[in-house]
């Protein structure tokens, strides 16, 4: 175990980096997570290792570097302002949805991470098989999401595609499409079927007409003193029912 002793050291400016941009995790292949929790459960993707304590508890790949650093360290890369003292730099993991696919949520144009983040906890919480990205998603990997899926971003097949690709994958896996909208029937009204994908849209400005076009719309009923509710909340109670 080698320590660092400067917040200027090349690998602390290069894992703050790495939380922070995008473009750069997906150039490098790697995410940063911060918790004990959570980096033993990935541990097995584990590249680079930084802790406060003097010795590690993870049984880490014979690859991976480990570094002894100071809390303050840990706060500035990971943006939390009480860190566990264990941080990671893991490898993106790279997932393929199942060959039998029953349950798919897909989101479009989703741009708030804990929202993204939320909603694919609840899909693992409620056995649903995977989620598909669409149009201009937040990144899955982006800090914020990672927390609000507590893991989940890790354990849930997610993939990334342009409207085409979303409708081959329908058809090839026969399966009704069902999109949230406020103009759409109440979920009540709605039979269960065997194979179903649920679209949920943006929080501004909600579906796409192009994602409406491919599927029957549907609504939760609520009073009448409210417009909507938030996706998150939405979603969860359509992932519930749906399940």
């Amino acid at each position: 175990m080698r320590t660092l002793s400067s917040l200027q050291h090349p690998l602390i400016k290069r894992l703050t980096a790495l939380r922070k941009e995008r473009k750069m995790r997906q150039q490098e292949g790697s995410v940063v997570i911060e918790g004990k929790k959570l980096v033993r459960e990935n541990v097995r993707l584990v590249r680079t290792l930084l802790t406060t304590s003097p010795s590690t508890e993870f049984s880490l790949p014979e690859s991976a570097e480990v570094y002894a650093v100071s809390p303050e360290m840990i706060q500035k890369i990971s943006g939390v302002k009480s860190p566990e003292g264990v941080l990671a730099e893991v490898k993106m993991p790279s997932f393929k949805l199942p060959a039998r696919l029953q349950r798919l949520l897909v989101l479009e144009n989703l741009n708030d991470p804990g929202n993204l983040g939320t909603l694919i906890r609840t899909s693992l919480a409620f056995g649903w098989d995977g989620v598909f990205l669409l149009g201009n998603c937040c990144d899955p990997f982006n800090d914020k999401a990672i927390r609000a899926s507590k893991g989940a971003i890790f354990k849930l097949p997610i993939v990334v595609g342009d409207l085409e690709s979303l409708k081959t994958l329908l058809i090839d896996h026969q399966m009704s499409v069902f999109i949230a909208d406020l103009e759409g029937k109440k979920i009540g009204a709605i039979p269960k079927v065997s194979k179903m994908a649920l679209v949920l849209g943006s929080e501004a400005h909600g579906p796409s007409k192009e994602v409406i076009s491919i599927g029957e719309r549907l609504t939760i009923p609520i009073s009448s003193g409210l417009d909507s509710l938030n996706v998150a909340v939405a979603g969860g109670i359509l992932l519930h029912h749906f399940q």
